[in-house]
């Protein structure tokens, strides 16, 4: 009896986190500033990109969602700053954008 009590848990526990997909989230930058992006860190380095050409993109990298900050520097020493929100339980794919004006944003990339 005491099996078969043990096995029915068993199958419950795994049935119910079958159900639970990972929630992942991504991140990249655009650069259409007049200059190359030299560091760009987001959080305490939870992700970093370096030399972001001008008028190109990176690839995406994967981060968990939450709260971050997001600061970048031009080759010419331009700081640019914004902050990131991952939804806990959404995730999905999101972009800085630094525009030719200066202007830092984040794109949600999801709709």
């Amino acid at each position: 009896m005491k099996k078969w009590i043990y096995l029915m848990g068993l199958v419950v526990v795994i049935g119910f986190t079958s159900c639970f997909k990972p929630v992942r989230a991504e991140f990249r930058v655009k650069n259409y500033y007049i200059e190359p992006l030299t560091d760009v860190t987001v959080g305490a380095k939870e992700l970093y990109f370096e030399n972001v050409e001008k008028q190109t993109t990176s690839d995406y990298q994967s981060l968990t969602p939450g709260n971050y900050s997001v600061i970048a520097f031009s080759s010419s020493g331009v700081k640019f700053s914004t902050v990131l929100k991952i939804e806990p339980r959404k995730g999905g794919r999101f972009t800085l954008l630094i525009d030719g004006t200066g202007r830092a944003s984040i794109q949600n990339d999801n709709r």
